[in-house]
Order: structure tokens, then sequence, then C-alpha cells
């Protein structure tokens, strides 16, 4: 019997919310409606301000940009370096210094080593180098900074970039596990952790990224789509997935700001 009635009671509360809901919404127009008739220009300039700025989410902070950012491309026309570049680009101009690339073919990773060698060209005031340590975009040395600057838009910025094979996370655990198979003492959690981060990384240091930003592809549940890192790695990142864009060869302002808005407002309630 009092399951019927939480049933009933449930189902009561949910009805009167949305006569509630329609019924506002019905007032807010009619206002607007008698605004119109019996009011001024001016009168019902301001109704339809008050009413939109009613009806309209509160702003968002401002938007703080993540320090590491990973994309990882799971759809073949993105996998070019005319789309890998203007994402680069977007985020020199935004102030994020880190930036890792997969795909699901490893495509990127193994034309790491064989494209824009030498100072191709990246945009005006940058200079793109493969060095050892991955993938940099930097700027000119040779140009003034007030060149640089001209010449950038008001961009001056080094960007790290790294471009990581599908099965990366399974091989910095496999190192992992080869480096603490020669130690005669026994083996920590800690130290485990700590081993998986230092080979997963190119240097030790390089901070876990803190957005992931997976583009096309199926549902994450259907496809190895976090093989290039291990899991200790992401355990803090927060994570976004996009169908597509609107072209394959460059992104737009627009939608790369509305990426940075995903992560602006989310909603943390674990990691750092």
């Amino acid at each position: 019997m009092m399951l019927v009635f939480q049933r009933f009671a449930h189902l009561l509360y949910w009805s009167l919310l949305f006569v509630l809901v329609h019924v506002l919404d019905f007032v807010g127009k009619a206002r607007l409606i008698l605004c119109s008739i019996f009011c001024d220009r001016q009168t019902l300039d301001e109704c339809a301000d008050n009413l939109s700025n009613k009806m309209k989410t509160k702003p968002n902070a401002a938007t703080v940009p993540p320090q590491h950012i990973a994309f990882h491309l799971d759809d073949r026309r993105y996998i070019n370096e005319a789309f890998v570049r203007s994402l680069v680009r977007h985020c020199a101009k935004t102030g994020i210094g880190r930036v890792t690339f997969s795909d699901s073919w490893s495509q990127l990773a193994r034309t790491a080593s064989t494209t824009a060698k030498n100072g191709t060209p990246f945009f005006d005031g940058t200079i793109y180098n493969d060095c050892a340590n991955g993938d940099h975009f930097v700027t000119a040395k040779k140009r003034t900074a007030t060149e640089e600057l001209n010449r950038n838009g008001g961009v001056s910025a080094e960007v790290a970039v790294r471009r990581l094979a599908h099965d990366e996370g399974r091989a910095a655990i496999v190192r992992a596990c080869q480096k603490l198979s020669s130690c005669q003492l026994p083996v920590t959690t800690a130290q485990l952790m700590s081993t998986v981060l230092a080979t997963d990384s190119v240097d030790g240091k390089q901070p876990p990224p803190d957005f992931f930003v997976r583009v096309g592809g199926t549902a994450f549940w259907r496809s190895v789509t976090l093989g290039a890192h291990t899991p200790l790695a992401i355990r803090t990142t927060e994570f976004h997935c996009v169908d597509g864009f609107s072209s394959d060869r460059m992104l737009s302002d627009r939608e790369f700001d509305a990426l940075l808005d995903q992560f602006s407002t989310r909603n943390r309630r674990f990691g750092r």
C-alpha cells in the first residue's frame, strides 16, 4: 500500500511541476503580448529584454584554459597536417603549453618523424621542428619581439606537441614493469604508479592531460580510444566527445572556443 502511495505522490509532484513550468511560460508570453498592445515601443523593448535576460542562464566565469590538452582523432578525415596545425595554432593563441595527439591507426605517430622537418613554416612568425623530445612548434628566434607580435597577430608562444601511437599506454606499462622487474626489493603501489607516470611522459615531468577531446568515431564503450594513455595519466582528466567539425582542414575560432567552454563549465567532483 505504501508503494502505491509513493508512486502516486511521485506522479503528482512531477505533474504539478510540469503544469507550473508551462503556466510561468504562458504568463511571460502574455505579459509581452499585453505590453505590445498597451505600451509604447520603448517599454516593449524593455519587457523583451527583461524576459530574455530571465530565460538566459547566468554567464560563466572567465574561461581558464587547460595546461595540457589531448586530442584523439577517431575519424580519418581529420588525420592531416592542416587540421593538426590549426589545433596547435589555437592552443598557442590561448596559452595552452602542451598538446598530445593520437589516433586509432597510429598514423600521426608514424608520420611525426617524416613531416615538417628543419623549419617548415607553421604560421607567421613560427617554425615547426621535429625534436628529440617530441614535436615542437616554437616561435622564430631571428625576428624581433615586435616583428613577431605584428606578424603573429599578437601571439608569441611555444607549444610542446606529442604524437602517440594508439597502444602507447600499454607500451608505457610494459616498460615500467620491465624496469621494476630488476629490483630486488618488493615493489610498492606508489613506486609502481610513479614509474608508470615517468615512463608515460617524455621527460618524466610532463603533467597529465587536463582535457581529453575525442573527435568522431563510435561510442567510448564500443572502441578502444584511450590506449595512447595509461589509466594513471588520465585519472583526473576531463573527457569530451565531438562528432565532427565544420571543416576537416581547419578548426574555426568559434568551435575551439566551444571546446574551452566545455572545459570551463565542467562539474568536477573528483581530481586535483
